[in-house]
């Protein structure tokens, strides 16, 4: 969109057919709470260099999390997890979650990885648009599970031994 604002055009037409009068520009800039429905007001990324196994058969934390403070308690975050995740042996399936401070979102998992009889190194990717409801920080965290019982699993083990650089990035829209 590319709008040009002078003594002229007293208002701005956005992409979504609002339209917002040129009174409301404070210092050059649009307050947050003018914009329209769908923006994004803010955008937090972490990433993780390392790794983390478990056995376990209920959730567990990675360890691998971000956090982000909503300007208003009607925003919706969108989560994105990318990585990778290493059933470290066949017959062994690797589900993922994602937890907003202690809850599960998926309430069981969100993706898993099995293959078969072989070991199996894949991409992990998960998007995720949740209505936290709140102005207080939230935190969003990566969990996993062994869900059969023939052994462990990796989180962001790449191959060779090398670790995958993960990321979460948290984006809250209007």
């Amino acid at each position: 969109m590319s709008t040009i604002i002078n003594g002229s055009s007293p208002s701005v037409t956005f992409s979504d057919g609002t339209t917002q009068t040129t009174s409301a520009i404070v210092g050059g800039s649009v307050p947050y709470a003018n914009l329209p429905t769908g923006s994004v007001l803010q955008v937090v990324q972490s990433t993780f260099t390392s790794t983390a196994s478990t056995s376990s058969s209920t959730m567990v934390s990675t360890g691998f999390s971000a956090s982000i403070t909503p300007k208003f308690s009607t925003s919706r975050i969108l989560v994105l997890v990318g990585g990778n995740g290493d059933n470290t042996s066949g017959a062994t399936q690797i589900g993922f979650s994602i937890y907003r401070n202690s809850t599960n979102l998926s309430n069981l998992s969100f993706t898993d990885c099995y293959g078969g009889s072989s070991r199996v190194i894949t991409p992990l990717f998960i998007s995720y648009l949740d209505s936290p409801a709140t102005t207080s920080s939230t935190t969003y965290n990566l969990y996993f599970a062994s869900t059969s019982s023939a052994g462990s699993v990796t989180f962001n083990q790449g191959a060779g031994g090398t670790y995958s650089v993960a990321t979460i990035t948290l984006m809250e829209i209007a």
